[in-house]
């Protein structure tokens, strides 16, 4: 997940959820939106690539996140930031023997389809991490793209996530697609 100082720290989590997501289609002026919480579970921390017991953080690690769908090239993605009015993602807590302190998440990300275009009708989509680069805060085609980066305290960080997302309750089994303006 990311490097503290001088020691290479990395939080893997086997589990991810995303629970009670909402989506809201988009109107004639805005592109759609999303409001959810990530949940992560099944967390192992390795500090200098060794397995670190006593710095395995509290669980579920809850992200509260809102999305807003976006456009680069013809192409839809989901920024995701916090949905939280002090911009945070969420507090990791570790225990008292670990050497951490715990640590807030900041920042923002964006995400893909990684099984296609989101524009398609599909019943699920894979949502994978979309390339830093493609979204560093450069304006290109008269379009400012935001900066998707996340930092672990003042440190940067690299998140890696994928999800697949589909629809539940009522909806559950139905096809849907997002559709950036």
């Amino acid at each position: 997940m990311t490097t503290t100082g001088s020691v290479d720290f990395e939080i893997f989590c086997k589990g991810q959820e995303v629970d009670d997501g909402l989506l809201y289609p988009p109107t004639k002026t805005e592109s759609g939106t999303a409001l959810a919480q990530f949940l992560f579970s099944e967390c192992t921390s390795f500090v200098a690539g060794e397995t670190s017991p006593a710095c395995k953080p509290a669980e579920p690690i809850t992200f509260g996140v809102t999305g807003l769908l976006i456009k680069h090239k013809s192409r839809s993605y989901i920024l995701f930031e916090p949905d939280n009015p002090g911009g945070q993602f969420t507090e990791i807590e570790f225990p008292e023997e670990c050497p951490l302190e715990n640590t807030i998440l900041v920042g923002r990300f964006v995400m893909e389809d990684g099984n296609g275009p989101l524009e398609e009708e599909a019943v699920k989509h894979l949502l994978t991490m979309s390339p830093s680069a493609l979204f560093a805060g450069q304006t290109e085609e008269g379009q400012q793209l935001p900066n998707s980066s996340v930092a672990f305290g003042i440190h940067p960080a690299k998140l890696e996530l994928s999800l697949w997302l589909k629809l539940a309750g009522a909806n559950a089994g139905k096809e849907w697609s997002g559709l950036a303006l």
